[in-house]
């Protein structure tokens, strides 16, 4: 059966009670194709978080680790006990504690999960990536933002995080890792040049913090362009986002009509 898996390797010691010598320790998000076994029940597809010892010659694995706390309500009914339909996407470590943040695609969920035991990780909150603006529409219903969460970056810091769609979201989500607490879904958006008054999106299907722990670089693939931005005082929105185009010959009124770079990752790294 195949198996697709997300894996992030933890390259730094997170003060873990390993003993006198701390080892370096991988986690493991799971995620099962959708198969004939798994629709019918016949085997365990739910996703899950494994661990990985790395401090021995043949490093050893623990878990399947909440299955039960990822797959505990929402689920459709006509899905099986034994199938997720939540798809864990991203892990990204807190740094300078003991927390680690996992996505759920789905169900537009973040996961705070406690490594401080590796053997025993514990769920320690979940926030839905949904937020009333305080804006009405045209049939006086509240506005309210959301997205699919998939990639996840962390302020070096360990104070903010930043959460995109990776898909066809003009959105961002900021959370304040100290309380734990959504704090804003920014909308994407910028002046049409050629049509007074209309508005045209743009993506984010990934981002990441830089070491000064206020730019935002993130990509945007179906636009073929590279944004950059500050966060605000209160780290909870971009302020000055700048367009980075790879089009030798960009189409501002289309952003789409480029051949260029189309970008599916973004890492920031200091010389």
């Amino acid at each position: 059966m195949k198996k697709l898996v997300k894996f992030l390797l933890v390259t730094t010691t997170l003060s873990l009670p390993l003993g006198a010598v701390a080892a370096p320790w991988a986690i493991v998000a799971t995620q099962f194709n959708n198969t004939t076994e798994c629709e019918e029940g016949l085997v365990d597809c739910r996703d899950g978080i494994y661990t990985i010892d790395l401090g021995y010659l043949q490093p050893k694995v623990y878990g399947p680790f909440l299955q039960d706390q990822i797959d505990q309500e929402n689920d459709p009914p006509t899905v099986p006990p034994s199938y997720s339909t939540r798809q864990v996407l991203d892990i990204a470590v807190r740094p300078w504690s003991k927390e680690v943040l996992v996505s759920l695609f789905y169900t537009k969920e973040i996961l705070r999960i406690d490594v401080g035991n590796p053997t025993s990780p514990k769920l320690t909150g979940r926030l839905k990536l949904e937020y009333e603006t305080g804006l009405v529409d045209e049939s006086e219903q509240p506005v309210i933002y959301s997205l699919f969460a998939e990639d996840i970056s962390i302020s070096p810091d360990g104070k903010t995080a930043v959460i995109s769609d990776g898909g066809f979201s003009p959105y961002l989500a900021f959370i304040d890792l100290k309380r734990f607490k959504l704090t804003n879904i920014q909308k994407l958006e910028y002046d049409n040049l050629f049509i007074p008054g209309e508005k045209i999106e743009y993506y984010a299907q990934a981002n990441a913090i830089a070491p000064d722990n206020k730019t935002v670089l993130f990509v945007d693939y179906f636009g073929s362009a590279i944004y950059y931005g500050k966060l605000n005082q209160s780290r909870d929105a971009l302020v000055g986002i700048t367009r980075i185009s790879s089009c030798s010959q960009p189409d501002l009124s289309d952003p789409g009509n480029c051949l260029g770079l189309r970008g599916y990752s973004v890492f920031i790294y200091q010389t």
